[in-house]
């Protein structure tokens, strides 16, 4: 076999890779150094900056009088003016505190009270000045000041950019009386950290050239030997097997990279040489494979068709037949037969065969003991299959004269949610008939005729029970609509001349007799000029429309089916309102019975009881006399009935 050539993809050497690669860390490895130096000082030098600043804030606090500032309340008061040259000696005692100021508040916030320095400053605040923007800390802390505190970071407000520290003052009872603020410019603190920021960038930009470097000598060092290793494996995949270049590196690593590679190459000409022969074999076992998955398809196909055809017969008797001569058919076997258990589950009944051993077998109302006698007895008792592939040395294989050319069968129980309904008996005249990769298949047929079989069952019940509710409602409405026409004295209704009247007897009409007893509509000709239609409920005639025209002239079909929709919902109103007024009437003896039995309990004495029963029962049913005839006690001679008679009342 001859290797096939490659060729090395276009792209970035690996030596670039590796300086690249090796610069990029040792820059990100020292600007991230930098940085965390360069971050931790700034923030050492505004810790200290704001430790500096609570020192003075807390030393200019002690300094304060507190009585005296309280009773500051202009910039005329003694102690305003000595309270300012406290503060401006305060505010020149350090060149980097730009402000020193003293506040109060009131419901309305913040307000100036004495401020440092020059009093004609643009940037001095006056007395009563409202402090319109303090920074977080001071804006949250001002009503609950007890101690010294700075702004956690540089702020802004209307007279710079700031770094803020605030003290309370306290009077002589030790009340808080008000704040002394001090403010850094942080201008000059940024310009700092600025030039602390310039310091990193020059020593950073001082170490590139240092780490180009060391990734360059780094690249060539380790790439080389790489690069060279590469090339060799090419030049071999290409054909070269005894092509062996000189690698030298001093990294142990490469060294034994280098002596494995090698030793693979020499590898690679056996392996080459086998590789046709295990390619053959292997070849072999696929096409062996291919052949038993093709086997296992086409019996898929073949049990999904037997499957589609068995589905569609219904009739149980049919459906069993259709099921062994599809599957005799299909499969090419000697023998299929259907047992079905019996309602005991004694027996195993056949019920279809194919054969016409089979078919004697049906003759002679063949059964098997269940778990008791051959493979099917054994499979319907255990729920479980059994495959006989030599019927003279199994055991358990029922020798049957009508089956002589058995050589292998195969019983499949037929199981319908974990319950025997059957067994699926399969025989062939060969030996071996049924392998054991075959079984599966086998077992997912008799699934599918174990569901037809299921299936064409309940379809069955479901039938007769549909038939038998049909005819149940129908004997419902014929009744219901006999009771009308007994309860009613009439025989129908006439309109006729635009006048209605009920009928007092039938009309001897033929299309009236035809159409009532065949349940069909029965039009006349042009003489006639006629049609009858049958009312129908549920394939009921409760009675007949008979149209009858004075021009004498025969209906179109158009015409009869338009009159057919309008008497089928004429028929379907009448049947709703005979069912309301039956449900009417009902509900009104219901209520009857009910107020009756309200009046009886509503005596305690048996007699009162007695008589207002038999007063309600003839008010009811409308009778001259209601009697109670008590029964003779056994020895006694029949006494004469008491009788209680009332005058007859009319209902209406």
């Amino acid at each position: 076999m001859t290797p096939t050539p490659t060729h090395p993809k276009s792209g970035i050497r690996l030596r670039t890779r590796v300086i690249l690669g090796f610069v990029l860390l040792t820059m990100l490895f020292s600007s991230l150094t930098l940085t965390v130096v360069f971050l931790n000082f700034r923030s050492q030098l505004r810790d200290s900056l704001r430790q500096r600043l609570i020192s003075i804030v807390s030393l200019a606090a002690l300094q304060q009088d507190g009585d005296a500032f309280q009773s500051v309340q202009s910039e005329q008061d003694p102690a305003y003016i000595s309270t300012w040259s406290r503060n401006t000696a305060i505010l020149e005692s350090d060149p980097d505190l730009v402000f020193v100021y003293t506040m109060r508040y009131d419901e309305q916030g913040l307000y100036f009270v004495v401020d440092a320095g020059d009093p004609n400053s643009d940037l001095f605040s006056n007395y009563g000045v409202r402090y319109e923007s303090p920074g977080q800390g001071l804006l949250e802390n001002y009503k609950t000041i007890s101690e010294p505190f700075s702004e956690p970071d540089f702020y802004q407000d209307e007279y710079g950019f700031f770094l803020s520290a605030y003290a309370p003052i306290v009077d002589s009872q030790g009340q808080v009386v008000g704040i002394i603020g001090a403010d850094m410019a942080a201008g000059e603190i940024i310009a700092g950290e600025n030039q602390l920021l310039l310091i990193t960038l020059g020593l950073f930009s001082a170490l590139l050239p240092v780490i180009i470097l060391a990734g360059w000598l780094m690249g060539r060092n380790l790439a080389s030997p790489i690069e060279t290793i590469t090339s060799t494996a090419s030049r071999i995949t290409e054909g070269e097997l005894n092509y062996r270049p000189v690698v030298r590196s001093s990294i142990p690593e490469i060294t034994s990279l280098t002596e494995s590679f090698f030793a693979m190459a020499d590898q690679q000409g056996n392996l080459i040489e086998s590789l046709e022969e295990r390619v053959t074999a292997r070849t072999s076992e696929l096409s062996r494979a291919n052949e038993q998955v093709l086997q296992k398809v086409s019996q898929l196909q073949t049990i999904s068709e037997v499957a589609r055809s068995i589905s569609i017969t219904q009739n149980i008797d049919q459906l069993l037949q259709s099921i062994t001569q599809t599957i005799s058919q299909r499969f090419n076997f000697y023998h299929v037969g259907v047992f079905l258990l019996d309602p005991a589950g004694e027996y195993a009944v056949l019920r279809a065969a194919n054969s016409p051993g089979g078919r004697k077998m049906l003759e002679r109302s063949h059964q098997l003991k269940v778990g008791e006698v051959g493979i099917v007895g054994y499979s319907a008792g255990s729920g479980k299959p059994r495959i006989a592939l030599d019927v003279g040395q199994d055991a358990v294989f029922f020798n049957n004269p009508d089956l002589p050319e058995t050589s292998s069968e195969m019983a499949l129980p037929l199981l319908v949610q974990e319950k025997v309904i059957g067994v699926l008996d399969l025989q062939s005249t060969e030996k071996s008939a049924f392998k054991e990769d075959e079984f599966d298949a086998y077992r997912t047929l008799a699934d599918q005729v174990a569901i037809a079989i299921e299936n064409a069952r309940l379809l069955g019940e479901t039938r007769r029970a549909l038939l038998e509710t049909e005819s149940a409602y129908g004997d419902f409405v014929r009744m219901g609509w006999q009771r009308v026409a007994q309860e009613g004295h009439s025989f129908g209704v006439r309109h006729a001349n635009r006048k209605t009247r009920p009928l007092s007897e039938f009309l001897d009409y033929e299309e009236i007799e035809r159409a009532s007893r065949e349940g069909d509509t029965v039009a006349g000709d042009e003489l006639t000029g006629s049609v009858a239609i049958p009312l129908t409920i549920r394939n009921e005639v409760i009675g007949v429309l008979d149209i009858r025209f004075p021009e004498n002239r025969a209906l179109g079909k158009e015409e009869i089916r338009s009159l057919q929709r309008v008497v089928d919902r004429a028929a379907l109103a009448l049947e709703n309102a005979r069912l309301l007024e039956d449900a009417q009437g009902r509900a009104a003896r219901e209520r009857t019975v009910s107020e009756i039995t309200t009046k009886i309990r509503s005596h305690n004495e048996p007699q009162a009881m007695l008589d207002t029963a038999l007063k309600e029962l003839r008010n009811v049913l409308g009778t001259a006399s209601v009697q109670v005839l008590p029964l003779p006690q056994p020895g006694q001679q029949e006494s004469s009935p008491e009788e209680t008679r009332t005058p007859s009342s009319q209902v209406e």
